[in-house]
């Protein structure tokens, strides 16, 4: 069990557990209605010390681009 503690409290691991101290970078981040992560998304935005920009989308699930056909077209 320690070894697991000590690997969840990895920043690497989960950002939540980083020391963010950097000021000057920013942050943008998409949270989904139906994301089991949304919570930590939230906390992540509050914690981060530089600009942060976090939209949330409503009625979406984690992994949505995964249901969703793309073509990669050049110009």
């Amino acid at each position: 069990m320690q070894q697991l503690n000590e690997m969840a409290s990895n920043p690497y691991v989960s950002p939540l557990m980083a020391d963010f101290d950097i000021d000057d970078v920013s942050l943008f981040l998409v949270g989904l209605t139906y994301d089991a992560c949304l919570d930590d998304t939230i906390t992540l935005a509050r914690n981060w010390k530089g600009h942060v920009s976090l939209d949330v989308l409503d009625d979406l699930p984690h992994g949505f681009l995964n249901f969703c056909e793309y073509q990669y077209t050049t110009h």
